[in-house]
């Protein structure tokens, strides 16, 4: 992975990083023109009318919207709060620039007083991207569906149109898959598609980082496997990527910019809007929104149905501002109880402990003189180092019976270049304390860091999400959940030590690996043989692997057709609808829950018989 340099293409403008040199201006300007062809912002008369409106524009809702439109003559109302991602984002090796600053929510969470202790207040970060394409712009762009035995888990919950043999299907349609490797091999096709409208990729490129931390976990004893979502065997391997030509693919790209103009007409595209209220009639039944733009109130009707496709934190928060929610809770902040629900009280998220290597030799740090190289030929053609994004993992199991089929715990190294300057990270977007942080950017002046990220895939521990205030502009209250059910250690102080023994490997050796001590208080005078010691340091520096889902979940909120029950004409499309974690990224889970919402939608219209009107829009 190649440290970015700065912003090439700034968001309204273009300009050259300093770090770059003039003789790189032409190519940066050849970037700049390099623009996603994003819709024009419509002008939309207040109290406008349309067959339905889909609120938040992240990759549950792009893609809803853009099928709908696509039926030809439904009218469809997309409502997005933020703007369209910059040009900095298609870029794969700038995917953590994006994680704080003005285009996310920059959520955090409540203090617990137990878990997270080396976090800065004990907050974690939370970051959810406040753009078209919501996440999918932003994140590392792995794409990974989870393990059978996940979905087994939904059908028990949502009933058995959620089993691994029915959504297997949707995870496939929107699928392009172009790695090589997989489509030679028969077994591993059976699985993909290559027919969707978003491009599913294989690194084209080995690096020496990646090849060393293979090596050594295969030299632990895990086998290297040809595909990372393949259901049959797990291992270590290189993950796939939401990533086309060198570019950035997400359900923002894929089905809005790339849509083309056809669907323009009955497809609108509402960007730096806020909705702050569904309007719901006394038959509680959705009929409208109520949007904020540009310190004005507007309101749009919604003839057949409303979709939130908010987020795992805005879609509750929505829903209990607009009168849906505990009761207790809602009076509490004021708000008229319309339809009494659970809603914000089944939030499930995955736990990451980060355990630091350094070493001697370097593996990702490249001159001054190769980073302008790269640039040069990402700018060109969009390859090389920039064009690629975290490449591999390890799923392992902790459980030693011969039947496991799924893994437990997950594994993510990735290689920070010497001199990165990872204090800043490590405060604005990790929130480690001042004292963590300086230790390790004190080291990455230095040398380089090699982060591993263990992360349980299963966790017990639950969460919820609250209103802070009845005022929409407020974040709402997060309450991750991390290690609330003390379960959720089991299995640790195994995963930990197998980083630990990444530095007795050949591979490592020959680098002079070793661990970094966090130096940790409560952790002092435990010895590393003894499991306490990493369940100390879980407890610690354990955070969000920002995973969440659940806060609306199947089985609690929603019906298995996605709808809220009890309401009428209001249905949810995106993780909030989880009803258990997925051993993985939840991208291309949340990208399958838009694809079934879509399905449902269209029967449900057609069973109505539903007579599309036509208004005016402007």
């Amino acid at each position: 992975m190649v440290a970015p340099l700065a912003h090439v293409c700034a968001a309204g403008g273009s300009t050259v990083a300093n770090a770059v040199s003039a003789a790189l201006h032409f190519f940066a300007v050849a970037q700049c023109m390099m623009r996603e062809p994003w819709p024009e912002q419509p002008k939309i008369m207040n109290e406008s009318h349309f067959d339905i409106i889909v609120v938040g524009g992240g990759s549950a809702g792009s893609l809803i919207a853009s099928r709908l439109a696509e039926l030809g003559d439904v009218t469809v109302l997309l409502v997005e709060a933020g703007p369209d991602p910059p040009s900095e984002s298609m870029v794969p090796a700038y995917k953590d620039i994006l994680k704080s600053g003005p285009y996310t929510w920059n959520f955090t969470s409540s203090t617990d007083g137990n878990s997270s202790k080396a976090l800065e207040g004990g907050v974690q970060h939370q970051p959810r991207s406040r753009m078209l394409g919501g996440r999918g712009s932003a994140n590392e762009m792995v794409y990974t569906r989870g393990f059978p035995h996940d979905f087994h888990t939904w059908a028990d919950i949502a009933g058995p149109t959620w089993d691994w043999n029915a959504v297997l299907p949707y995870f496939k349609k929107t699928q392009r898959l172009t790695d090589t490797t997989i489509l030679k091999n028969p077994v591993l096709m059976a699985y993909h598609s290559v027919e969707g409208e978003m491009t599913v990729s294989g690194s084209k490129q080995t690096t020496k980082d990646v090849d060393t931390f293979l090596n050594a976990f295969n030299e632990l004893g895990f086998p290297i496997v040809d595909d990372m979502t393949y259901p049959g065997r797990f291992g270590a391997g290189r993950f796939l990527h939401t990533i086309r030509d060198g570019r950035r693919d997400s359900t923002a790209t894929a089905f809005i910019s790339r849509a083309g103009f056809e669907n323009r007409g009955k497809l609108f595209v509402l960007r730096n809007s806020v909705v702050t209220q569904i309007l719901i009639d006394s038959n509680k039944t959705a009929y409208g929104v109520k949007v904020s733009r540009e310190d004005e109130s507007f309101i749009y009707y919604a003839d057949f149905e409303v979709v939130l496709s908010a987020g795992v934190f805005n879609t509750p928060k929505l829903l209990m501002l607009s009168g849906i929610g505990p009761r207790n809770h809602l009076e509490e902040m004021g708000i008229d109880v319309v339809h009494e629900v659970p809603v914000g009280e089944s939030l499930h998220d995955q736990a990451m402990v980060l355990i630091f290597l350094t070493a001697d030799v370097d593996l990702c740090t490249l001159p001054k003189a190769e980073q302008h190289i790269e640039m040069i030929k990402y700018m060109y053609n969009q390859s090389g180092a920039f064009s690629s994004s975290d490449s591999m993992g390890l799923y392992m199991s902790t459980d030693k019976n011969s039947d496991v089929t799924a893994p437990d715990f997950a594994i993510y190294p990735v290689c920070t270049p010497k001199n990165f300057g990872f204090r800043n990270g490590c405060r604005s977007i990790i929130n480690f304390q001042k004292h963590i942080c300086d230790k390790l950017g004190a080291i990455n002046e230095e040398k380089e860091l090699l982060s591993f990220a263990v992360v349980k895939l299963n966790p017990v521990s639950k969460g919820n999400v609250k209103l802070a205030s009845n005022d929409p502009k407020d974040n709402p209250s997060i309450y991750s959940g991390t290690f609330s059910d003390p379960r959720d250690y089991e299995g640790y102080p195994e995963a930990m030590r197998t980083v630990y023994s990444l530095v007795n490997t050949t591979v490592m050796k020959q680098i002079g690996a070793r661990v970094v001590d966090y130096d940790l208080p409560d952790c002092n005078g435990l010895k590393v043989e003894d499991d306490n010691y990493f369940k100390c340091i879980a407890q610690n520096v354990g955070t969000s692997a920002w995973r969440a889902g659940g806060s609306v979940s199947m089985g609690a909120v929603l019906t298995p057709r996605l709808k809220v029950e009890g309401m009428q004409k209001l249905r949810v499309a995106d993780a909030s609808a989880m009803p258990a974690t997925v051993r993985g990224n939840v991208e291309a889970p949340v990208i399958m829950i838009a694809e079934r919402a879509f399905d449902y939608i269209n029967e449900d219209m057609k069973a109505a018989s539903y007579d599309f009107m036509v208004y005016a829009r402007a």
